[in-house]
């Protein structure tokens, strides 16, 4: 009803992003409707996009609050309304309708369409901030007179409470919230309830002003327009449409509820704040609800990147074995329970049921080993003569396999007061205390030396100048060593900032999608170009330094750096052609979670059903992989409408990236025109290919890519799993150290001369030690190999000391003419010498 309403009155239905945030996004999850439309705020929005155009907007969009400003974790099962997971129902205006408006439609959706009695609703209002020179907002207290609320239901509070911000620094502005009271008796006396924690009076809809954008220091700088970003809970609305008082009350938990009940030794919920049971039982439903939305976004408790989910599902397994009583290895039973009271929202959730239980298993399960660990060490550590509980503690946790979310878990049953501040102290200092490795001296790295800021875009589109034509970057030359160079064009300064300019057309890649950017040089003022930044759609190139004088409208040619273009297509390409490898060896789905492609490397992140990835599967991979390159294949790239592939089965995307409206379709081995015309059903007339959306530079056949080395893989059972791969010289430099380390080895096993031996051994081991670039399969064998020959050397040498030592006695022997003898000799050796031959 609350989507059909907005709809009603023109706003565009957006579905829900990932809790997941884009990187760089300054918050653990996404834990507001508003994340996604960020770009809007700021200013920066791809001009290109279709989020360009939004104008009025409608969603639910699942929330995480768990980490970071917004933090409800410890809240949760000590009241009614707090949860770690919930969905946010919003409505945006995108600097369309004013706050008036927004008002208007919020009354109107509560009172008349869901018949929500005016009488028991109270109305805050933002009262202003001296330290930040904001005035309160009368206009804002003025609208909601006007709209029939009584001016004793219409409070005024600080930034505290009626000042939104989304974390320490992004869009942020006063706030308009409407609560509800659901105590007994008249609501005309309940105003000294709002905003005090009381919980007969909850808030249900938030009205944010978005005007501000929060810098780090604090300060507020204007967005370069104003909008509308209301945000009402779900479950809040339901239990009041429910007639509850608790959001645990209504339908969206009764049957988390009853399957708990029976497999729990323990009594039906009952609704009681105070019972450890019931307690539990709120934070056992609620912890699995986040858990199964967060595994199926594709965070992995595994990730290092990820303590917060699995904290959170540690919380629940200790909730769920110790208090409720629920037997081991049942938790993951209630995930499709979970799915199927929200597989309506969200349909993707049935089909990645398996997997979530079996990462909910295999969480599990290592929950169960560091329990059990942790307990030894909090005793451990509790009988220690140390100065205070947390240094105690820190010293127990140092060194050890178990978490701290295990240690703070077991705080409380080992009625211990762990202070979280004071415990990281302690293990700082611990840590101080050892010994540091040293390191070899590593260049610092490049620093980005500028931005372009919000006004510098707002300006540059207000005097209706276009966005960089940057569609010259795929625009190459190919020479008789497949090495790609740029086109050298002539190009126009838009805009100049100290060490950075922006042209109206470019030959660079921008940093974007994983992809590093392209360097090169700006011919002839410009010595290098150091970085390329994508700013709103502004190509801003970073340079160090000039040789001349330049000015805004003049001319420029611009060449790209050869072997960074060359390596960096090469290296892309190959992650859609390892993508492609494995999803035909592994089989079932494989995810995308990221890649990174540089010049010298490139890494691709995935999860996948099969939990062991083994060296048999990598070598197939690889196979796989080389296959298509030998086939030299051809690239195809195609500019298309986002509607006329985004439902294509067969075309791989990924799920919360925003696209624009014309979209780069690559697809290695098969023309686009023929495959975009195909219905899934006809696909299998075509040879296997990839068909990817991307807008990232790639080589123009496979056969350019020479070779793709896996030089390494890592990942958890339950986790992401990582490939890191080479190509072109550098998979012919790691084949080549191939050949050499199986040389030395065949030296080492056909010589005699034992000093010669350990001497190649030792400068092996020592290449291998630093890093020796070499394929992951052969890496492990030649390992294998050198633990055999250290063996077998090994051996020799006990065999060695043991013949030089019988010889020295039976020399000494020869001589005693029947006297007493007396040797000394190592007591390694004794066992030997007395077993050998020469005293039978």
């Amino acid at each position: 009803m609350f989507v059909e309403y907005f709809k009603s009155s023109d706003h565009l239905f957006v579905p829900s992003s990932s809790v997941i945030p884009k990187k760089n996004d300054g918050s653990y999850f996404v834990n507001s409707g508003m994340n996604q439309f960020k770009p809007i705020f700021l200013g920066t929005v791809d001009q290109s996009s279709e989020m360009a155009s939004y104008k009025r907007v409608v969603n639910y969009q699942k929330c995480i609050r768990v980490g970071g400003k917004h933090n409800d974790l410890e809240d949760v099962g000590h009241d009614y309304y707090h949860h770690t997971f919930f969905e946010m129902l919003g409505n945006w205006s995108f600097n369309d309708y004013s706050k008036a408006e927004a008002c208007r439609m919020a009354w109107d959706l509560l009172t008349n369409v869901y018949e929500i009695p005016a009488s028991r609703l109270y109305i805050t209002y933002f009262v202003g901030s001296e330290k930040l020179g904001l005035k309160a907002d009368e206009e804002c207290k003025d609208i909601w007179i006007q709209l029939g609320v009584p001016k004793e239901r219409i409070l005024p509070f600080g930034m505290k409470d009626n000042f939104w911000v989304m974390g320490e620094v992004g869009p942020c502005g006063p706030c308009s919230e409407i609560h509800y009271y659901h105590g007994g008796g008249s609501a005309d006396k309940a105003r000294d309830f709002v905003n005090r924690g009381v919980e007969d009076m909850k808030e249900i809809w938030n009205l944010v002003f978005m005007q501000y954008d929060r810098q780090p220091d604090g300060s507020l700088m204007n967005l370069p327009a104003t909008h509308i970003d209301t945000g009402m809970g779900l479950e809040r609305l339901t239990a009041l449409l429910q007639s509850k008082s608790s959001n645990y009350d209504t339908d969206l938990f009764r049957g988390i509820f009853n399957h708990i009940s029976s497999l729990a030794n323990v009594d039906k919920y009952g609704g009681s704040l105070v019972s450890k049971t019931d307690v539990a039982y709120r934070v056992v439903a609620d912890h699995v609800r986040m858990a199964t939305i967060c595994i199926a976004d594709g965070l992995m408790p595994g990730r290092k990147d990820s303590e917060l989910l699995r904290q959170v599902i540690y919380r629940c397994l200790y909730q769920a074995q110790e208090v409720l009583k629920m037997p081991q290895h049942t938790i993951h039973s209630l995930v499709a329970i979970v799915v199927q009271s929200l597989k309506v929202s969200y349909p993707y959730l049935e089909e990645n049921t398996k997997q979530i239980e079996e990462v909910i298993r295999e969480t599990e399960h290592r929950y169960l080993c560091n329990i059990t660990t942790g307990r030894k060490i909090m005793k451990k550590a509790l009988n220690s003569q140390s100065c205070s509980e947390n240094h105690k503690l820190s010293e127990g946790y140092f060194g050890s396999a178990v978490s701290y979310d295990i240690i703070s878990l077991l705080a409380h049953e080992f009625n211990v007061s762990l202070d979280h501040d004071d415990y990281e102290r302690c293990l700082s200092n611990i840590n101080k205390a050892k010994p540091l490795a040293v390191s070899p001296l590593q260049p610092a790295p490049f620093q980005r030396p500028i931005s372009l800021t919000q006004q510098d875009v707002m300006r540059l589109k207000e005097m209706n100048i276009a966005s960089t034509d940057d569609s010259h970057k795929y625009v190459y030359t190919v020479d008789q060593q497949r090495d790609y160079g740029s086109i050298i064009v002539n190009f126009f300064i838009l805009i100049l900032r100290s060490c950075g300019i922006v042209l109206d057309r470019t030959c660079l890649y921008a940093t974007s999608g994983g992809q590093q950017a392209d360097l090169g040089h700006i011919v002839i003022v410009i010595n290098e170009v150091v970085d390329v930044m994508n700013c709103a759609g502004y190509i801003l190139h970073c340079f160090e330094g000039v040789s001349g004088t330049i000015r805004v409208g003049d001319h420029v040619d611009v060449c790209c750096s050869k072997v960074r273009l060359t390596n960096s297509s090469s290296n892309h390409t190959s992650t859609h052609i390892l993508n492609f490898a494995l999803r035909q060896v592994l089989g079932g789905p494989i995810k995308q979670q990221g890649s990174m492609v540089k010049d010298q490397f490139l890494t691709f992140d995935f999860s996948s059903v099969k939990a062991t990835i083994t060296l048999d599967d990598l070598r197939e991979v690889s196979r796989t992989a080389n296959e298509i390159v030998k086939k030299d294949m051809k690239i195809y790239r195609q500019v298309v409408p986002l509607d006329m592939v985004q439902n294509l089965p067969f075309v791989i995307k990924l799920d919360d990236d925003s696209y624009p409206k014309m979209v780069n379709v690559v697809s290695i081995g098969s023309p686009l025109d023929k495959i975009l015309h195909l219905s899934s059903s006809s696909l299998y007339q075509l040879p296997p290919c990839s068909i990817e959306l991307c807008a990232g530079t790639h080589v123009g056949r496979t056969g350019d890519i020479g070779n793709i080395v896996i030089t390494n893989y890592e990942g958890s059972i339950q986790g992401s799993k990582r490939i890191t791969a080479v190509t072109r010289d550098a998979a012919n430099k790691a084949l080549q150290n191939v050949d050499d380390a199986r040389n030395k080895l065949l030296l080492i096993s056909s010589s005699e001369d034992i000093s010669k031996k350990l001497m190649i051994l030792k400068d092996l081991d020592k290449s291998l030690s630093a890093g020796l670039l070499l394929p992951k399969i052969e890496r492990e064998n030649i390992l294998e190999d050198l633990k055999n020959l250290n063996f077998e050397l090994s051996q020799h040498k006990n065999k060695l000391s043991t013949f030089h030592i019988k010889q020295g006695l039976l020399e000494r022997i020869s001589k005693s003419k029947n006297e007493c003898v007396i040797c000394t000799y190592p007591i390694s050796r004794t066992r030997e010498v007395s077993n050998s031959s020469i005293f039978s």
